[in-house]
């Protein structure tokens, strides 16, 4: 039997091998809102969504391991850049299922202490479900099957997930607050081709 896991929705993981200790200091500065939207108990974003333009260095960090995988693995020789940008923080609560318009990839970089027996992995959800009609269960899951895959926060994590991907931050009941840095990525320049043909220089 051959299969072949047809049209993916890459999961990446990179470990940050650079210094991002900053990002601890940059943390004390913000000012954090809690989201207003059902099921979101506890969860945090930062009043800034765009946290690094101050802080260029990460962004150039985000950038060049995001190059890395678009050129190497995807084969893209295209530019991009990073739109928004916030801080998330989470105390003894959750997050509900969401994903990010207006954006191609999504990164969250985890720069704290954390402690897996706390919770709070960030879980996917498989938007194929959302094509089938009838829901079967697997008496084993595994990633070819599954409409559900967690990764635990590990210091020094970056991930990057297509935006359309739903995704949220499970129950978490650490003693301290549950932090990330989140970002979304979007192409820049020209790109497309005939009658969708885009160029952002146009505008």
């Amino acid at each position: 039997m051959e299969v072949t896991p047809l049209f993916s929705s890459n999961l990446v993981q990179f470990m940050v091998k650079e210094r991002i200790d900053q990002l601890n200091d940059d943390i004390k500065k913000q000012e954090f809102k809690i989201i207003n939207a059902p099921g979101s108990n506890n969860s945090q974003i930062s009043a800034d969504r765009r946290v690094l333009e101050k802080c260029p260095r990460i962004k150039k960090l985000i950038l060049k391991y995001f190059y890395q995988y678009s050129k190497e693995f995807l084969s893209y020789d295209g530019d991009f850049d990073i739109a928004t940008s916030w801080f998330t923080k989470v105390e003894k609560g959750s997050s509900q299922f969401h994903f990010h318009k207006n954006s191609f990839y999504s990164a969250v970089l985890y720069f704290g202490e954390y402690d897996q027996v706390s919770g709070g992995s960030i879980q996917f959800n498989s938007p194929i479900e959302q094509l089938s009609d009838f829901q079967i269960d697997p008496n084993q899951w595994f990633i070819g099957n599954a409409n559900l895959w967690g990764v635990y926060p590990t210091k020094n994590l970056l991930l990057f997930f297509p935006s359309y991907l739903s995704h949220r931050i499970e129950e978490y009941y650490g003693e301290n607050p549950r932090y990330s840095l989140v970002v979304n990525i979007v192409p820049i320049g020209k790109y497309g081709e005939a009658d969708s043909t885009y160029n952002t220089n146009w505008f």
